[in-house]
């Protein structure tokens, strides 16, 4: 098992715009050295872990998650909740790490001395911005679009169905509005792929 010494979180929403975050640990290796090249795992990763191992947290989780109406990805906005509340994500981290077999560790460990600089990460990332230049702006007029047909449909709704809103209980709602922010996020993808094939002619 190797020894995790530090572990940063990494959010792609200011590269491309949206709140999805990544996890950095850093590790010793055999001599006692920390990695030049950190291993990648993302919230998501932690996420499906949880639920196999650690119901209970991932229950958790996903009551923060809901707790966020948001169109967009909201790994930070959870993140910043759970560190908040004094979750101890960064366990679960590295817990996650100390599940993964030495093999896939040793593998990674080849790699990044024989194959990459120290500054492979940062490289990486300016290509990747380099290759998506308007990424982070497609994404956020994606989420601003949900976001002002959202506001559209509602208003339009709470016209034609006033008696809903007059009476209506939290359980209900939750409901109504699950069905409103799904449909909400077809309709929006849908046009969006749309509007770039139809580009591409």
């Amino acid at each position: 098992m190797k020894k995790v010494t530090r572990i940063e979180e990494v959010s792609d929403l200011e590269d491309f715009g949206t709140d999805l975050v990544k996890f950095y640990i850093f590790f010793e290796k055999d001599d006692g050295n920390e990695v030049s090249i950190p291993f990648i795992v993302y919230m998501w990763d932690i996420l499906k872990y949880l639920k196999g191992f650690k119901p209970d947290a991932a229950a958790y989780i996903d009551k923060v998650s809901m707790s966020i109406r948001s169109y967009a990805m909201k790994d930070g906005k959870i993140l910043e909740i759970l560190h908040k509340e004094e979750f101890p994500i960064y366990s679960f981290v590295k817990e996650y790490f100390n599940n993964i077999s030495s093999e896939k560790i040793n593998k990674h460990i080849e790699w990044s001395e024989t194959k990459v600089s120290p500054s492979y990460i940062e490289d990486f990332r300016e290509f990747e911005r380099q290759m998506q230049p308007n990424l982070a702006e497609s994404n956020a007029r994606l989420f601003l679009f949900a976001e002002a047909v959202d506001e559209v449909v509602q208003k339009e709704i709470k016209r034609f169905y006033p008696e809903f809103f007059d009476s209506i209980d939290s359980e209900s709602y939750t409901k109504y509005d699950e069905i409103l922010m799904e449909k909400v996020q077809e309709l929006v993808s849908e046009l969006d792929n749309f509007f770039f094939r139809e580009s591409q002619k």
